[in-house]
């Protein structure tokens, strides 16, 4: 089993790392991304302090514990993007000027300079034969527990999590009731905000998502690879679903019938695959990212398809790449 770790450097995926050098799991390829302010003359566009952190701390703690850490640079750098020239804008006269300062969003430098490194260098690994897992936080927002919100849990991890509320072994169910139940309190929290401010800008809104999601891919991993987890499924008869499937059900109806029912209980099922590159994000970036100028997303014309396989599934066969 080969096993990658995206790594930013930040609590979340450096806990991850030590997590698995904890539990014992095999030695993990780490990856971390770094972001150039001018790749020329050497100076890291990441926070002095993080940088410090990355490369004299983490690194040589994760080394030592026998992980490989890789550090991928784009080919373009801070610089690139500051003096690139606008050759479309919503304001007419920004038109042929100069980006400027990335003051907003984070479009054209997440996309260009963090993001692609770790996607290219994906696609250069040759993994014939090979199994690796990767995480990533890919997922939009609508209602708890319904399938077509894109913020919510694939139902039978709602259920398991319900059902360890009321009666948990002590085990590592504990930390996946632990990690639901907090998982619950954000999405009640995100909930009650946006109700509350109807002016929240884009950026605060994918802060909050992002602890939801954080949690959520944390609860997938568990649901399928965490031995007691898996023992307490069995024992329960959650195989698959929410509760034991009835008898005469149980041979007629399969998990890919449950999944494929319809486009959107499909879509949520493929929204929660805790994946780095999704085919939706490659045909979004592909059709409206690699040419848009724009300073930053916040006013995305089309952020209704980002991140959003309903959309892809609606699109042409022979647009998709297979």
């Amino acid at each position: 089993m080969l096993y990658f770790h995206s790594w930013s450097g930040g609590k979340d995926s450096t806990a991850s790392v030590i997590l698995d050098h904890i539990h014992g799991l095999p030695p993990s390829k780490i990856i971390f991304s770094e972001v150039m302010f001018d790749k020329k003359r050497g100076i890291s566009g990441e926070l002095p302090e993080h940088i410090d952190f990355v490369m004299n701390k983490a690194k040589p703690l994760f080394e030592s514990w026998g992980y490989t850490v890789e550090i991928v640079h784009a080919e373009k750098d801070y610089l690139d993007l500051f003096f690139h020239v606008l050759q479309r804008s919503k304001v007419e006269e920004r038109i042929g000027k100069h980006v400027g300062w990335l003051l907003g969003g984070a479009c054209a430098a997440n996309r260009d300079l963090k993001i692609k490194p770790i996607r290219d260098y994906y696609k250069r690994l040759d993994l014939a034969g090979a199994e690796y897992r990767h995480y990533s936080t890919s997922y939009k927002r609508k209602e708890l527990f319904n399938m077509t919100d894109t913020l919510i849990l694939f139902k039978p991890l709602a259920d398991f999590g319900e059902t360890l509320k009321k009666d948990c072994p002590k085990n590592d169910c504990i930390v996946y009731r632990n990690i639901y139940e907090r998982y619950c309190e954000e999405y009640a929290d995100y909930k009650r905000i946006k109700e509350a401010f109807a002016d929240l800008s884009e950026a605060t809104i994918r802060t909050l998502e992002h602890a939801i999601r954080t949690n959520g891919k944390e609860l997938y991993a568990m649901w399928f690879e965490n031995y007691a987890v898996l023992k307490q499924r069995a024992a329960l008869g959650m195989a698959y679903g929410g509760m034991k499937p009835k008898r005469a059900t149980l041979d007629s109806v399969t998990a890919f019938d449950a999944i494929t029912k319809d486009k959107p209980t499909l879509a949520g099922f493929l929204r929660s695959l805790p994946c780095i590159e999704a085919p939706w994000d490659a045909a979004f970036q592909k059709r409206y990212c690699s040419s848009c100028t724009a300073e930053n997303c916040d006013a995305c014309a089309n952020e209704q398809f980002r991140n959003n396989p309903e959309w892809w599934l609606s699109l042409p066969a022979a647009e998709v790449e297979q």
